[in-house]
């Protein structure tokens, strides 16, 4: 049976775990949310930063909507940070600010957009770069040392076993095909050959013969000369 002690350390610990998992889902550093472009407008949105640094700012948005949005980071005294004359489906940038600092991301739409885009939701999310390269690494290595990844990850050494595997009987077995398709191409070479084969036999012989018999014509008639017959 359990001792009290012991059940209340095990509570103690729990609690511990519990508030770490809080602290460290609260103090993630990440604003991070979606919104809607309007077609013809321009919307921007501030992010005041009083210790200053680097910062990385991310944004998505529909492959459809990016020829039709220009995208701004300026500071606060106007000093263009980034930007980004035609959107990215994908974009992450790294910008740098004073303390004290403010910057200012502005989304320009075209009025074309609300014809061509299949959508006008974006997603934006500004961390502070060393977080963001954390988080990167601490997932790398999860990716790595994971089992589940080990087995099914797209870069796992399994994979590309595999992919090693596949490549190398799909060589073997085109190198085969090519031998084999060769080889017919021979065997019927041969088989012509052996078609006309008795061709240039007779000719052959032929050719002997009359050879034979003009020697033979030659020399009779040398030999009658001669008065030898």
């Amino acid at each position: 049976m359990t001792s009290p002690p012991h059940i209340m350390r095990q509570a103690c610990l729990l609690v511990l775990l519990t508030c770490v998992l809080v602290l460290l889902t609260s103090h993630t550093g990440v604003d991070a949310f979606r919104f809607t472009l309007v077609p013809g407008k321009v919307k921007c949105f501030t992010n005041d930063q009083p210790e200053g640094g680097r910062y990385e700012i991310r944004y998505r948005m529909m492959r459809s909507l990016t020829p039709f949005v220009s995208v701004a980071v300026t500071s606060r005294g106007g000093r263009v940070l980034m930007e980004h004359e035609v959107a990215k489906a994908d974009a992450k940038e790294i910008v740098t600010l004073n303390k004290n600092g403010l910057m200012s991301i502005c989304f320009h739409t075209a009025e074309k957009a609300a014809v061509a885009a299949v959508s006008m939701n974006v997603s934006l999310n500004i961390v502070d770069a060393e977080d963001a390269e954390l988080t990167r690494m601490k997932r790398q290595r999860y990716s790595t040392s994971s089992p589940i990844a080990l087995g099914a990850g797209k870069g796992s050494g399994a994979l590309q076993q595999m992919q090693y595997i596949f490549n190398t009987m799909m060589a073997t077995r085109m190198s085969f095909v090519a031998l084999t398709k060769a080889d017919e191409d021979i065997q019927f070479s041969l088989r012509e050959a052996e078609r006309f084969s008795w061709i240039f036999v007779y000719v052959f012989v032929g050719i002997g013969a009359i050879i034979t018999f003009v020697s033979f014509m030659r020399l009779r008639s040398f030999m009658k000369k001669k008065k030898m017959l």
